[in-house]
């Protein structure tokens, strides 16, 4: 097949470049991080995010790099342990640390003693975080996930 010389302007014209790919990726990426961060109408956006989710990420860049896969509370000697599988989307080891807030059945935090725990994450690995809580009038609980604080 024969392009003739209008044709093959039009189609130099339409053939995407670099710079184009480019601002393609970071309008994708804009778009993507937009819609994490939309909340629909009808959310209560007074209620801080500890109490609407079971697991809140601290810092941005975690969440693009690991994912919940699932939370669950089971009761374990009458106490309640907090679950929750990561998956990991990092090209590299993500040292992260947790921390969970317990509350009790009317909304108050239990004061735990306990702090920031290491969380080392492998590239592309699945790992469980599981937690007993630190008195049996804990009913619900957040789990806090961030990067580890460099020394």
């Amino acid at each position: 097949m024969r392009t003739t010389m209008r044709q093959f302007i039009i189609l130099r014209k339409l053939k995407p470049t670099r710079h184009y790919c480019t601002a393609i990726l970071l309008i994708g990426g804009l778009v993507f991080a937009a819609a994490c961060l939309y909340e629909p109408m009808g959310v209560d956006t007074g209620t801080p995010l500890e109490l609407r989710s079971p697991v809140v990420f601290k810092d941005l860049s975690t969440t693009l790099q690991l994912a919940v896969v699932s939370t669950s509370k089971t009761i374990v000697n009458g106490m309640l342990q907090a679950e929750a599988v990561f998956k990991s989307y990092s090209n590299s080891l993500l040292n992260l640390e947790t921390k969970v807030k317990w509350r009790d059945k009317d909304g108050a935090e239990i004061e735990s003693g306990w702090g920031w725990a290491p969380f080392p994450v492998e590239k592309a690995e699945i790992k469980t975080f599981r937690q007993i809580a630190p008195s049996n009038k804990a009913v619900d609980f957040t789990i806090m996930v961030q990067l580890a604080k460099q020394n």
